[in-house]
């Protein structure tokens, strides 16, 4: 898995990425995506929301942890087999 897996020029101009990652026992269905602890959730977050916030409102409080696109580090990515999912 790569850095490559995810394609910045998608996002809207004033958005930017939210990656979310969810426990083992958080499992949720998007647009006929299974969700679970082997991906890792990429959203779109409005100005002036963090992270957080995009997480709850997608998942209430059913998911790990919450990240703003200057904190990912593609270390993580060995820890995900599926990889990268959009919503």
């Amino acid at each position: 898995m790569t850095e490559a897996n995810e394609k910045k020029s998608d996002k809207p101009s004033g958005a930017s990425v939210v990656y979310i990652t969810l426990g083992f026992s958080h499992v949720h269905a998007i647009n006929r995506k299974t969700l679970d602890k082997d991906c890792v959730i990429l959203a779109e977050s409005p100005p002036g929301y963090t992270p957080q916030q995009v997480a709850r409102a997608l998942f209430g409080n059913l998911y790990s942890m919450a990240y703003a696109e200057h904190e990912w580090d593609s270390r993580f990515n060995a820890h995900y087999p599926k990889g990268f999912v959009r919503v």
